[in-house]
């Protein structure tokens, strides 16, 4: 198996067309804590990932779980991160990406990183990936997050096409029927961002 990524939650390797994720101990922990956690979070990304694919999204086809280890076994996806993809000047996609935030909101996933680097192209289909910080969650406020992190994340590293987000809400009420109390609760948290923002400069 060959490494590709490392990040805080899990270790990535490629073993042929299977990627392994694997969770790693942390040393940091009590044992007996830290098995519970590693279990827990390993066994909840693969059924959000089985929950999101039965909700329509294209996601990682998941082969083998071990909750024991922290191991899930995934088909390799061969394609471009979206990232790339719309760099490259395809901003016609940017639709596409809210249809499917939509369906996975509609599931009541929130997905806790959504970049343009967790959405990869292969052969026409847009996959979802990492669910590594994905929850449950009905609430709006939780689903206003998402939105809120994904525009940030276009805004900073899609700042050539600026009317990216609003293609990506035009999708987004395409495909979730309660898009607009999610996108009431975003321009709420938004203005308060801006609210607070204003005070601080005004108190320095």
């Amino acid at each position: 198996m060959k490494e590709i990524a490392r990040g805080a939650e899990a270790v990535l390797f490629r073993d042929g067309k299977v990627l392994v994720k694997l969770r790693e101990p942390k040393a940091y922990r009590l044992k007996v804590l830290d098995d519970k956690i590693r279990k827990l979070r390993t066994r909840g990304e693969a059924r959000l990932i089985g929950r999101a694919a039965a909700a329509g999204i294209d996601v990682p086809q998941v082969i083998e779980v071990d909750e024991e280890k922290g191991v899930i076994r995934m088909k390799w996806i061969a394609g471009r991160r979206m990232k790339e993809v719309i760099d490259g000047g395809n901003s016609g996609l940017f639709q596409k990406i809210g249809e499917m935030v939509g369906r996975l909101h509609g599931a009541d996933i929130y997905h806790g990183d959504l970049t343009t680097s967790n959405m990869i192209l292969s052969k026409g289909k847009l996959f979802l990936i990492d669910f590594g910080l994905a929850r449950f969650d009905k609430s709006v406020e939780g689903k206003a997050v998402d939105l809120r992190l994904l525009r940030q994340s276009l805004e900073s590293t899609h700042w050539k096409f600026p009317k990216g987000f609003e293609r990506v809400l035009a999708g987004y009420r395409k495909a979730y029927a309660s898009a607009n109390l999610v996108e009431a609760r975003l321009a709420v948290a938004e203005a308060r961002g801006r609210y607070n923002r204003s005070r601080r400069k005004a108190t320095q």
